[in-house]
């Protein structure tokens, strides 16, 4: 079954290792967060800043997407294009006191880096640093290491800058077509599939079971090894638990 895409051509279905990323940012211990902090020589005129931002939502849609895990596991965690996106709780705007230092805003990055992400949102936030000396600003943006990594981040950021200070305005991207997918449709489209997925499995089983007796016929010496070496292991494994368990119930 070919994996399903979005509209941006980027894969629908959390892999095991975005999915440990999404759920990790539950836990301080486990957060996987990217700040970036970038100095701006001037403070951006606010509603320029945020069209930048609404823009680029609409280009890189994994800005717009969140997660929706299924009830029950019966299939993988998906990214969706959130109904209820609101550009707003995503762009912020904030002030530093005087004097407007560098410091002040590495104490503002340490508290967001720290702080979870809404994992019922698309996972990132952009917040302007007006008050700095100088006439400059700051802005951080905070994103789950889920929505990207550092390659897909700099194809992310060709969405959001541009390469001249006053560039002719561009039309505005077409509005992402939302998706109204619960964690019980999710686990209900899961159901539909089980036959196919039960007969994908057992068909994958049976030709690792023929290619196995294949290279038996071929190489029987290197077979048998293989199986020795093979229960050998599984008996060190198991003796090692059981003198573990031993351990365990001694001490209590």
């Amino acid at each position: 079954m070919a994996e399903a895409v979005d509209a941006a051509g980027m894969p629908t279905a959390l892999g095991a290792v975005d999915y440990l990323l999404h759920r990790g940012e539950a836990n301080p211990r486990t957060r996987s967060g990217i700040m970036a902090l970038e100095i701006l020589d001037t403070t951006p005129d606010w509603d320029r800043f945020r069209t930048r931002f609404e823009n680029a939502s609409r280009r890189v849609l994994r800005l717009r997407q969140k997660v929706v895990v299924p009830t029950l596991p019966t299939a993988a965690p998906r990214w969706v294009v959130d109904p209820d996106f609101n550009l707003d709780f995503h762009v912020r705007r904030m002030r530093v006191a005087e004097p407007g230092t560098l410091r002040q805003v590495f104490d503002l990055a340490e508290v967001m880096l720290q702080s979870p992400l809404d994992i019922a949102r698309p996972l990132w936030t952009a917040t302007l640093i007006e008050g700095l000396a100088d006439g400059k600003a700051a802005t951080l943006l905070h994103l789950s290491h889920a929505v990207t990594d550092g390659v897909g981040s700099v194809e992310m950021f060709a969405h959001i800058y541009d390469l001249e200070r006053d560039p002719p305005p561009q039309p505005a991207p077409a509005q992402p077509i939302p998706q109204d997918l619960s964690a019980n449709d999710l686990m209900r489209e899961g159901f539909n599939h089980l036959p196919a997925n039960v007969v994908g499995g057992v068909l994958g089983a049976l030709s690792g079971a023929v290619s196995m007796v294949g290279r038996a016929m071929r190489n029987p010496g290197a077979a048998v090894a293989g199986a020795v070496d093979y229960a050998r292991s599984g008996v060190r494994v198991m003796s090692r638990a059981a003198n573990r368990r031993r351990c365990f119930v001694a001490a209590a």
